[in-house]
């Protein structure tokens, strides 16, 4: 649901949302992606926004380094209008 008083720009959101698509780059060393991070997309994808996932493994900095290579050739693949860096390091 859109929060805005004003119909016009919860129309133009709802139509916006409808075409947009989201890439949430994440960690994912537990094995599996945090509830929290799959609550924010399932809300997007309410809104009508196409979200994909790209879970990070590995921890700190080299870790991250180390999917580069991945993140690029998903970003390629799924062409996101945005891409949400979930953690600093991402």
């Amino acid at each position: 649901m859109i929060n805005s008083e004003n119909p016009k720009l919860n129309n133009l959101i709802a139509y916006q949302s409808k075409f947009m698509k989201l890439l949430i780059v994440c960690s994912c060393n537990s094995g599996k992606i945090a509830p929290f991070v799959l609550e924010q997309g399932s809300a997007l994808v309410q809104l009508g926004v196409t979200v994909d996932y790209f879970p990070i493994n590995g921890k700190g900095l080299w870790g991250y380094l180390k999917n580069r290579k991945k993140l690029i050739q998903k970003i390629a693949k799924f062409s996101p209008d945005l891409v949400h860096a979930h953690y600093g390091l991402s």
